[in-house]
C-alpha cells in the first residue's frame, strides 16, 4: 500500500462512498482462438488480466481497514468465490446480486450462468428495486459494445454501474481499483466528485477514451479544492 500518495493520506470520513469492482484473485486466461485474426480484430492490444495475489486475504484486510476509516459506506463487487472469505473479514450489512445471462463463468457445471455479488458495509442508501438484467457483450456481441476498443479485458458494464451509483446517491466517491475507468466516467456524467486509484499505467488510455465527451464542468473539482482548503492539505 502506498503510504505517501495512497489511502493512508486521506482523512477520516472524508468520502461518502467507496464503490469498486475489486480484483477477484482469479487470472483471466486467453483462449487459443483469441490469437486468430478474426478474434483479434476487435482490439489487437487486448491484454490478459492477471490479478492473483499472494496472501490475498491479508491484502484485502489491509485496504479494507483504510476504507472503513475513510468512507461512510462501502460497496464491493467481490466475485462469487470470495463470498465466504469476506464474511470472515467482516460480516456485510447486506448483499445484492446481479444476474449476468450471457457471461462466461469459471464453473465446470454452468458455463453461462453467472451472478455478480455485491456486499455492503456502513451507511448506504437503500436501492429499493432489484437490478435490471444487463446483457453482457461477449463473443461477437462485443463488436456492438460501447467500449469495445478498451485494453482492459473485463471493463464494467456502464449502464449497470450507472444504475447502481444513481440508486445509492453518494455525495462523493472513491474507487481504489478504478481499472478502465467506469466509475470515473459515471461520476463525471452524474456530477459526483470522485477519486480513483490504478497501479497499471497502461489503463490510462482506457480512461482517456472514457472521459472524452464527459461533462467535465460537473466533475466535482471545486468540491475537492474546497475540501483541500478545509483540511489544510
Amino acid at each position: 500500500m502506498n503510504k505517501i500518495n495512497g489511502l493512508p493520506t486521506l482523512s477520516d470520513k472524508s468520502i461518502d462512498l467507496c464503490i469498486s469492482d475489486i480484483p477477484f484473485n482469479v487470472n483471466l486466461q486467453s483462449s487459443k482462438k483469441k490469437n486468430e485474426p478474426k478474434h483479434r480484430n476487435i482490439n489487437p492490444d487486448k491484454i490478459t488480466y492477471k490479478d492473483n495475489k499472494n496472501n490475498y486475504l491479508d491484502w484485502c484486510k489491509s485496504w479494507f481497514i483504510q476504507l472503513e476509516r475513510i468512507c461512510n459506506g462501502i460497496v464491493l463487487q467481490i466475485g462469487e468465490k470470495n463470498i465466504s472469505m469476506w464474511c470472515k473479514i467482516k460480516k456485510p450489512k447486506g448483499y445484492a446480486f446481479r444476474l449476468k445471462p450471457n457471461s462466461k463463468t469459471l464453473s465446470p457445471i454452468a458455463y453461462r450462468n453467472l451472478i455478480s455479488t455485491l456486499i455492503f458495509y456502513g451507511k448506504t442508501n437503500r436501492m429499493n428495486n432489484n437490478f435490471f438484467d444487463y446483457f453482457v457483450f461477449s463473443g461477437f456481441l462485443r463488436k456492438n459494445a460501447k467500449h469495445k476498443n478498451l485494453i482492459h479485458p473485463c471493463p464494467l458494464r456502464y449502464k449497470f454501474w450507472e444504475d447502481l451509483i444513481k440508486r445509492l446517491k453518494p455525495k462523493s466517491v472513491i474507487d481504489p481499483f478504478i481499472g478502465s475507468g467506469t466509475t470515473a466516467e459515471v461520476c463525471l456524467n452524474l456530477g459526483i466528485p470522485y477519486i480513483g486509484y490504478e497501479i497499471s499505467p497502461i489503463y490510462k488510455q482506457d480512461m482517456d477514451l472514457r472521459i472524452i465527451g464527459s461533462n467535465l464542468s460537473k466533475s466535482g473539482l471545486k468540491y475537492w479544492f474546497k475540501k483541500k482548503l478545509l483540511l489544510g492539505i
